[in-house]
This record gives C-alpha cells, structure tokens and sequence, in this order.
C-alpha cells in the first residue's frame, strides 16, 4: 500500500510540472520586421521603439527568416 501511494505521489508531482516553463519554441524565435524594403533591422518586440518610423505593415517572421531571407540584423535599440 505504502509503495502505490508513494508511486502515485511521484507521478502527480512530474505531470504537475510537464509543460510548465517551458516557453512555445515558434513563439521564442519570432521576430518583428518592417516590410519596407529599405528597412535593415529585426526587433525583439513589436512595441520596440525602432519600429516606430515604419509606414509599411509590420509583420512577425522566425528569427532564421528574418536573418536569412531578409537580411536584417538586430535592432540597434534592443542591442
């Protein structure tokens, strides 16, 4: 008896953690660019005050896009 309450203890207390902490991978590597074509820098946030003078859509693309297709580096604001 004492083995099946120990058991189940240790199996609610694992599944209590299973997700928790543990940030959405998509989420983590998302960025936000200025789709302008003259635009040379991706932002951390969309509230990043480099963002402010864009005129075009604002868009959210992976870390890897944003680095690769677009060419952009890192806002010099968030740096």
């Amino acid at each position: 008896m004492l083995k099946t309450l120990l058991l189940t203890s240790v199996v609610v207390l694992f599944s209590s953690f299973q997700g928790k902490d543990v940030p959405d991978l998509a989420v983590q590597n998302q960025v936000y660019i200025c789709k302008s074509t003259s635009a040379q820098r991706y932002h951390l946030k969309k509230s990043c005050r480099g963002l402010n003078a864009c005129t075009h859509d604002i868009i959210a693309v992976s870390l890897a896009t944003a680095k690769g297709t677009y060419q952009r580096s890192l806002c010099k604001w968030e740096d």
